[in-house]
């Protein structure tokens, strides 16, 4: 149950009252959100993994045996990529507008420098590590509660894996 007008629901499982950033999002429900918390969400998904161990393995030994395996998985996203060009564009032209609808007439060319030099570093260690490295908003540039400006103070180079789980979120 969301409280009017509040940032915070009640978890029917621990019967605590928490933020909603603690519940997973979910679009049948009335208020857009899981009933329960995510720590007993996970708890409750591990419970079941663990008590129906061999209808998990059965079902994971099924979808391997259909070859869904990473291969096929990457296979169908370049498929959908390739099959949805038109999409694709106008949403990197979407990020790229609102990139530099961020960005203030007011940086000094060394502020631009210093932007670019982010860049050239993330790609510097995502080629000498092997894994890839992006150039992270701290405060997105499209943020549901606020937007960030495109200056070298809010940007951070971080692990990618971290940059997709933040997930366009900012603790206010």
């Amino acid at each position: 149950m969301l409280f009017q007008g509040s940032d915070k629901k009640f978890c029917s499982k621990c019967k605590e009252t928490l933020s909603v950033d603690s519940f997973f999002k979910n679009k049948s429900r009335r208020d857009g959100l899981q009933g329960y918390c995510k720590k007993c969400k996970c708890l409750r998904d591990r419970q079941y993994d663990s008590e129906h161990k061999d209808k998990v393995n059965a079902s994971a030994r099924k979808r391997r045996s259909a070859g869904e395996t990473r291969q096929t998985h990457l296979r169908a996203l370049k498929n959908y990529r390739q099959k949805n060009k038109a999409i694709r564009a106008k949403l990197q032209m979407n990020r790229k507008s609102a990139k530099l609808l961020r960005t203030p007439l007011w940086l000094t060319e060394f502020d631009r420098l210093k932007i670019q030099c982010y860049y050239q570093v993330a790609a510097m260690r995502s080629r000498e590590s092997g894994q890839n490295w992006h150039v992270d908003h701290i405060i997105p540039l499209q943020g549901k509660t606020v937007c960030g400006l495109h200056v070298p103070n809010n940007l951070q180079i971080i692990p990618a894996i971290e940059n997709m789980r933040k997930n366009n979120h900012y603790e206010v």
